[in-house]
């Protein structure tokens, strides 16, 4: 029985290492769309300051161009995050673009052009190219350890390393925590200059603070799973830190 179940558990992760591989050959192509909408919203922005009568038909007609290239892109990370659910982390993180594209693309149909729209596409895109990083990395370690015979645990009882994908899970963790922090600063910061305007929030701001509280829950109860998984107690040290300043 106990060779069954780590058969279909060697089966589970050739399943997920495929999926994986497969995204990593997408990525190009999905940071570079992702990189054209958010140089085409640069554009359009400059456009728009003009206040030019005769430009604003035609860049009504480009954002919402951009706006369906936007939304076509989310479609399909939102296939990925279906391919690879079985490693919850890296659904999370292609969720996570989702998410930000789906908000960018909400303000490019508002033609709102502006710094919101812009992070959006941003934060997208430095998700994109985390992904990108490691899954390259992931394939590197893979073929080292094919190439060491599969690696081993050394002399020292004879434990075996840990998988590239678990690997590849943990570096993504971590670079998650960092993006979930600079993208909490920059909200915060935001809130902080809306408090001294005497500005009410806006229903928007409100969603996006509920939904950085919640991307920390989710990473915090990841890494406990990962820690647990992995029995690695220094692990546990990674969980992300609730953040009080927000809901």
């Amino acid at each position: 029985q106990e060779q069954i179940e780590q058969r279909i558990e060697e089966l589970q992760d050739e399943s997920t290492e495929r999926a994986l591989d497969r995204l990593e050959a997408k990525m190009p192509e999905y940071i570079a769309r992702q990189q054209q909408v958010l140089d085409g919203t640069l554009e359009l922005e400059q456009q728009s300051l003009q206040n030019l009568a005769e430009q604003r038909d035609q860049i009504r007609r480009a954002a919402h161009g951009l706006a369906g290239d936007q939304e076509m892109l989310q479609l399909e990370i939102s296939k990925a995050a279906e391919e690879v659910a079985s490693r919850a982390i890296f659904e999370l993180a292609l969720r996570g673009a989702e998410q930000e594209m789906n908000s960018a693309t909400e303000g490019l149909g508002a033609l709102r052009l502006g710094r919101i729209t812009q992070r959006h596409e941003f934060a997208a895109l430095q998700r994109l190219r985390h992904i990108a990083e490691v899954l390259r990395e992931n394939r590197d370690l893979q073929e080292q350890q094919e190439q060491s015979g599969g690696g081993g645990g050394g002399g020292g009882g004879g434990q075996q390393p840990p998988s590239p994908i678990d690997v590849a899970e943990l570096k993504m963790l971590r670079l998650m925590q960092l993006d979930l922090l600079s993208r909490t600063d920059a909200y915060e910061a935001d809130a902080e200059q809306a408090r001294k305007a005497e500005q009410e929030p806006t229903p928007r701001w409100i969603e996006y603070a509920e939904r950085l509280a919640e991307e920390q829950r989710r990473l915090a109860e990841l890494a406990l799973e990962m820690a647990t998984r992995n029995n690695d107690p220094d692990a546990q040290r990674e969980e992300p830190q609730e953040n009080p300043d927000l809901p």
